[in-house]
């Protein structure tokens, strides 16, 4: 599903289909043609189905809503599917619903005297409350790590679907109830290195097989880079006869001709396999922040702020939904790279950095966001005899895919589905399988790309996207943010924050060509793994003006997106 909403009223409504009609309206992307759909449930009284964009059929007699992918395991019974996906199921007393053991695909619900609402955008749950009270919790996170912080929503009263359970809304009760649930597996066990490899490639082309039987490939898209990750799905489906067609695509800035960047990488591996390549190329910069900022937003909830891949204001996935595209293949996994020493490299590795982990937290007035932070605490400490193999992998999963990735699915789903046939629970445990120093850096990809790859292009590409400052720190920007912080007034942010913010904001050219930026990228790509993890151990970040700056100005256009859904 795109953007999936289903609403119980507890007594009937009359204007309710043209109340829904109205909220998915306000966050339908603008530039395409979206279809947004509603109808009144044949199963379960005064609850209605509303959907933008569907990637399939939906109707009154609608009871099954699954978005992503689910495996088939045969035996498996009184336990939820392994995937990466939401589902709901409509009931004649009920409605119940769950996600995936990584919520990698997140849903959100509220609930109260009068109605309850599933949803996977906040966005519409506020508008359809029609009321707002913002989070100072997901402020102050926002703030400090450009993410909503551990389980958090924007609105106090919205709340987060966990994994690991099974939860139903019951009709009668009017209650939301959840039971711990485990999850179906496959058989993970191997004898040998070259068995789990064969496993690995196994589990993810019987992802790519089962959705061939439902879509037709050429509603899909895969993007390619130069990187393991997207690699390796290209040669399993490459190998599938249903999958000979599959659209290929990339998408980044236009470098240097001597620079072996991600997109350069993806046509030669397209050429080699004598592929047609999408190639689009994005902006070096956002034309107009100011709507750029309301159109992210609107999209994905604000849940991140790496809009570095969208320069283009979303333009490559108008033109994807326009050519009737319904999923794109993304290379997520469930695996990670690197080490932490201690809790502030994990949480910067996971993407929740707190802001007394900056060396200079204490040159800006930051209210009482500190303060809120720190009660906030968010459960990652190394467990008793936990190694560091086994603590960055817990992590990871229980983590950063919940809180950050997950957060990209958000935001193109008004656009299209997400597929991601690597991460299911299977392919984690079967990982797991390894004894722990053979579980570093996604050796497995790295050892199943370089097998299966027939295009001898190298692994070493350097990324087409421009980095976040790079990206904003421009005299136009900085100016932006500069007025913009200088008229801002609302009761989020002090005077004071907005000031000590504002007057240590100024333009200062990168030193991104110089010798010093070239050494420094240098030493970090060539220094042995355990120097460089002992060297970032003792290391202290500062956070930048300009940081701060463009998350008070996203919060607050945030603040101002989410009270206007609710007139």
């Amino acid at each position: 599903m795109s953007k999936i909403l289903v609403i119980t009223y507890k007594n009937n409504k009359v204007d309710a289909k043209s109340e829904i009609k109205k909220a998915f309206s306000y966050i339908a992307p603008q530039n395409i043609d979206s279809n947004i759909v509603v109808y009144q449930s044949t199963t379960l009284s005064n609850t209605y189905i509303g959907v933008l964009n569907p990637e399939f059929e939906v109707n009154s007699k609608t009871e099954h809503i699954v978005s992503g992918f689910t495996r088939d395991i045969k035996g498996a019974t009184n336990v939820l599917e392994d995937g990466a996906y939401f589902k709901i199921q409509i009931k004649s007393d009920s409605i119940s619903f769950n996600v995936d053991r990584f919520e990698s695909k997140s849903l959100w619900y509220y609930h109260d005297e009068e109605k309850f609402i599933l949803t996977n955008s906040q966005l519409l749950i506020t508008a359809l409350k029609k009321s707002f009270n913002i989070n100072k919790k997901t402020i102050s996170w926002f703030l400090s790590s450009g993410s909503t912080g551990f389980q958090n929503a924007w609105d106090i009263e919205t709340k987060k679907v966990l994994h690991s359970n099974q939860y139903s809304f019951s009709l009668k009760d009017w209650l939301v109830s959840k039971t711990p649930t485990k999850y179906a597996v496959e058989n993970i066990k191997f004898s040998n290195k070259r068995e789990f490899l064969q496993k690995y490639a196994c589990f993810t082309e019987q992802v790519f097989k089962k959705q061939a039987k439902t879509t037709s490939v050429d509603k899909m898209v895969l993007p390619l880079s130069g990187g393991n990750d997207s690699r390796l799905l290209f040669y399993i489906s490459n190998k599938l006869r249903e999958y000979k067609n599959l659209t290929l695509a990339n998408w980044g800035i236009k470098n240097s001709e001597d620079t072996f960047d991600d997109k350069k990488a993806a046509n030669k591996i397209a050429k080699a396999y004598n592929k047609t390549l999408k190639d689009f190329y994005l902006p070096r910069e956002i034309r107009n922040l100011d709507s750029f900022f309301d159109v992210f937003i609107k999209n994905g909830d604000c849940r991140i702020d790496h809009f570095n891949a969208y320069t283009d204001s979303f333009k490559i996935f108008e033109q994807l939904q326009d050519e009737n595209y319904k999923y794109i293949i993304r290379g997520d996994i469930p695996f990670t790279e690197g080490l932490d020493l201690n809790d502030k490299m994990s949480r910067a590795h996971i993407g929740i950095q707190k802001f007394k982990d900056y060396g200079n937290c204490n040159s800006y007035i930051l209210d009482d966001y500190i303060q809120i932070q720190e009660e906030d605490v968010v459960p990652i400490t190394r467990k008793k005899n936990e190694s560091l193999i086994e603590w960055r992998d817990r992590l990871y999963i229980d983590f950063r895919i919940p809180i950050v990735i997950s957060s990209f699915d958000d935001l193109i789903n008004s656009f299209i589905v997400t597929l991601a046939p690597m991460m299911s629970y299977s392919h984690y445990l079967l990982y797991c399988e390894l004894k722990p120093n053979q579980r570093g850096d996604k050796a497995h990809i790295v050892n199943l790309s370089k097998q299966m790859d027939k295009s001898k292009v190298g692994f070493n590409a350097s990324s087409s996207i421009l980095g976040m400052g790079e990206l904003l720190n421009t005299e136009k920007h900085i100016n932006y943010l500069k007025k913009y912080l200088t008229r801002m007034d609302n009761n989020i942010f002090s005077k004071e924050m907005i000031e000590s913010v504002n007057k240590q904001l100024s333009y200062s050219p990168l030193y991104n060509k110089s010798f010093k930026y070239k050494f420094i990228n240098f030493i970090k790509e060539n220094l042995p793994p355990k120097l460089k993890m002992y060297i970032k151990a003792k290391y202290t970040n500062n956070i930048s003006s300009l940081t701060l700056a463009y998350r008070m100005v996203m919060v607050d256009k945030l603040y101002k997106i989410f009270n206007q859904a609710t007139l």
